[in-house]
């Protein structure tokens, strides 16, 4: 067994100052805002509000998991209960395992990308940037002539 529950008091305690931490900082409050109201460091803070953040995406993705396995099972059902009507060459039946498959490619990322043309935001004409490509912790970036000048660059 590992070393400590996650229902010891200090293990609660510990998740009611980061849910406290994220909810000061859903509030706007700075961290070292934050800080103060919990009697620690801005530094400390900040931990506390990513140890909140990261532990509700883990539990996001792994509900995502567990809706894409219960989605694929399902496929596999409906493919399984077509499967005596596609050994008999029933066209219908092939059409519609064929829909299942499609479902399950989108489900699982297993096609291609579309190709999409970007356009300006009421989507009638081509986008065509006029600036200089950059990465800003890694989000890439249009420098236009005018945000470059709001940056004074």
């Amino acid at each position: 067994m590992s070393g400590k529950s996650k229902t010891d008091s200090r293990s609660v305690t510990a998740a009611e100052r980061r849910l406290s931490a994220l909810q000061m900082r859903k509030e706007g409050r700075t961290y070292r805002e934050i800080g103060k109201g919990l009697g620690i460091t801005g530094t400390a803070a900040y931990g506390l509000v990513r140890r909140a953040v990261d532990s509700m995406l883990k539990k996001s993705f792994e509900e995502a998991e567990m809706i894409v396995a219960l989605e694929n099972e399902r496929l596999d059902g409906y493919l399984f209960a077509l499967n005596d009507k596609i050994q008999k060459g029933s066209t219908q039946a092939i059409g519609q395992a064929l829909k299942i498959m499609e479902r399950r490619a989108r489900l699982l990322g297993l096609d291609k990308p579309s190709k999409i043309a970007p356009t300006d935001p009421e989507g009638n004409e081509p986008y065509e940037p006029n600036g200089t490509y950059f990465s800003f912790l890694g989000c890439p970036f249009i420098l236009t002539s005018s945000l470059a000048a709001c940056l004074c660059l």
